[in-house]
């Protein structure tokens, strides 16, 4: 029962550092968004991804540091008390209060996790249910389901699958249904459904503004990186071709989406600089960010303790 209390605690005090990580990484987003218009579609949808990341995982990094005073010597604000100076552990008076408040915040993270956890259940039955209704197609890496719409979309988390429509196959042409099921196949190399769903649950706490815009941004660099990829295995003219056919004629949003990916190709050749900065960027915003809320979660407590 003691080792339950402890660890509800921890994970009560987690959970609010995580709040307050949550507010600073989404009033951050704009000049993150603009820093990283440069990269190519596939870096950026990462970047996205793992900056909506920070906070959470900052909060472990917290957590933890908080239970090593040893290790707090040059990250904390110098303070005394009581005449005592130097390194320490959250110093209060008023147990209760903290212990009640991160208590109650840790059962308030159990219940996030069993929602996620039955969310998960729900869509892996999903899953199967669809499985059941679609056959694979023969000498194709796909099912096929019957139903009258211009369907085709990746389906699953560890495992994706693609799904297309049997009309879907009727009306395109072997080199558009090639093209759009390229596009498909690499979301499911990608593993883009898992990574929206990590998206979009680490950026729950972010203002309802700012987390749709981050997660509308990784879609359209999602798709981008797609386009990119499924036209160096098949003809960019088929995937256009197959997408006019898709949208009843109304491109204009998906001829330009092909017009960026066929110029992102152009451009290629800067990958590996790409990267070092991008993770030079994120390396000093998690160390940034792990020293204000380590400052922001010691004074906290102590200031709870007092009350």
């Amino acid at each position: 029962m003691t080792e339950l209390l402890f660890l509800l605690k921890w994970a009560g005090i987690w959970l609010l550092v995580t709040v307050l990580a949550e507010w600073l990484t989404a009033a951050c987003y704009p000049l993150f968004h603009r820093g990283i218009a440069p990269l190519n579609p596939a870096l950026r949808s990462t970047a996205r991804l793992l900056f909506s990341m920070t906070a959470p995982l900052s909060s472990i990094a917290v957590v933890a540091l908080l239970n090593q005073p040893a290790l707090l010597e040059h990250l904390l604000a110098e303070h005394c008390h009581d005449g005592r100076c130097g390194v320490h552990s959250p110093v209060h008076a008023n147990a209760g209060a903290v212990v009640a408040v991160a208590m109650l915040s840790g059962l308030l993270v159990l219940l996030v996790f069993a929602v996620l956890i039955w969310s998960l259940h729900l869509s892996q039955r999903r899953f199967r249910l669809l499985e059941k209704l679609t056959e694979a197609e023969t000498g194709q890496a796909l099912r096929v389901i019957d139903t009258p719409g211009m369907l085709a979309s990746c389906v699953g988390l560890l495992r994706p699958k693609v799904f297309v429509s049997r009309h879907l196959t009727q009306q395109l042409s072997a080199a558009e249904l090639q093209a759009v099921i390229a596009h498909e196949q690499v979301h499911a190399y990608r593993l883009d459904n898992l990574k929206s769903l990590m998206l979009r649950w680490s950026s729950l706490l972010w203002p309802p503004v700012i987390a749709r815009r981050i997660r509308q941004g990784y879609q359209h660099d999602a798709e981008l990186a797609c386009d990119q990829l499924a036209g160096k295995r098949c003809d960019p003219a088929a995937l256009h071709s197959a997408l006019e056919k898709m949208s009843g004629g109304k491109t204009a949003l998906d001829t330009e989406r092909l017009r960026q990916s066929e110029e992102l190709q152009a451009a290629g050749g800067r990958d590996v600089l790409q990267k070092v900065l991008l993770s030079l960027l994120l390396f000093f915003s998690v160390v940034g960010l792990v020293f204000v809320l380590l400052n922001a979660a010691h004074m906290g407590i102590e200031w709870l303790g007092e009350v």
